[in-house]
């Protein structure tokens, strides 16, 4: 799949540029085809959007049992106040409409008065799921943000069956529609679908009945097969940490993770790698936890040392082997 998922975005990384051109000129883009596209926007996000600030949006994690549409956006958009706009003072209960507005108005002054505003670029996995399960108030908050400042740009993908039913919604935005056909395996939508674990019927060993794991069986090699190679990078370099850290607690602090990811040219900034990070935090390969004496933000993985080396190792194939 790695190999597979490689030769693929190599073909497609000299349209990174020309996509970049379309969204300064204020188009949005719209990714469709058949096949996974979360390993296309994570590519494009990191090699071809480094001029500005990226939030992912993951979509896909929407669903009927699990988080509404809403509160993944919402989410999203506290994170904007968290690291690009740390002057501002948005209150943690505000209402998604509340954080829109003043993410729009934030945006549209520094267009106005600085010299080199700083570019926002919204990145939303499967935007019609995120809209399926998080309805009217998602639309009018992203056209709200979307319209006030010639820097926030709309990048989004869309799969599901379903999602030619929003053509008039999706008009709303100007999308620009671009057709990837990957052929991607939908592992990631899938588990997320069905909460965050393959079900019992693939015979992947995921399920969630009785004395099962999340990743039984070969279920954790998929979910790493699943993830792209800047995911896979940066997860075998926090392994190299965890086996080296002298925490009291054996995580590894964000601070070092950064520095780390910075010199081996995976994560620029403290945004980027905040993404990587919250996206394999929901997959599970990695836990978060805050220093008791500081409060600072911590990272390990939950697995026994044996299979942590040999993801320090890159050899991914062979995690459920030992």
């Amino acid at each position: 799949m790695a190999d597979k998922e490689s030769i693929l975005l190599e073909g497609l990384r000299d349209s990174y540029p020309k996509w970049r051109s379309l969204l300064h000129s204020r188009f949005n883009l719209l990714f469709y085809g058949y096949g996974s596209k979360i390993p296309l926007l994570s590519d494009f996000a990191d090699e071809g959007l480094s001029d500005g600030y990226v939030v992912r949006i993951e979509g896909y994690m929407a669903s009927p049992r699990g988080m509404s549409g809403a509160s993944i956006l919402h989410r999203c958009l506290l994170g904007v106040f968290d690291f690009i706009f740390r002057h501002a003072l948005v209150a943690n209960d505000a209402t998604l409409l509340e954080v829109a507005r003043k993410l729009a108005q934030l945006s549209q002054y520094h267009s106005r008065t600085s010299r080199s505003p700083t570019r926002i670029y919204l990145v939303i996995d499967n935007i019609e799921r995120l809209v399926e399960y998080g309805g009217d108030e998602v639309l009018e908050c992203l056209a709200v943000i979307v319209a006030a400042s010639p820097t926030i740009h709309l990048v989004a993908s869309v799969d599901h069956h379903r999602s030619a039913l929003m053509g008039n919604i999706l008009e709303t935005f100007a999308f620009l529609n671009i057709p990837v056909h990957t052929r991607l395996d939908y592992t990631r939508e899938v588990m997320a679908f069905n909460g965050r674990a393959l079900p019992a019927w693939t015979g992947l060993g995921g399920g969630r009945g009785e004395g099962c794991t999340a990743y039984g069986g070969a279920g954790l090699a998929v979910v790493l097969k699943s993830l792209t190679p800047n995911h896979l990078n940066l997860l075998k370099h926090l392994a190299l940490l965890l086996l080296d850290t002298s925490e009291p607690d054996g995580t590894v602090p964000f601070d070092t993770l950064l520095k780390v990811t910075k010199r081996k040219a995976i994560a620029s900034n403290h945004v980027k790698l905040k993404s990587l990070l919250t996206e394999l935090i929901d997959h599970r390969v990695v836990i978060q936890r805050r220093a008791p004496t500081t409060g600072a933000q911590t990272y390990h993985m939950p697995y026994g040392k044996k299979q942590i080396e040999v993801i320090s190792q890159g050899d991914f194939d062979s995690v459920d082997k030992v």
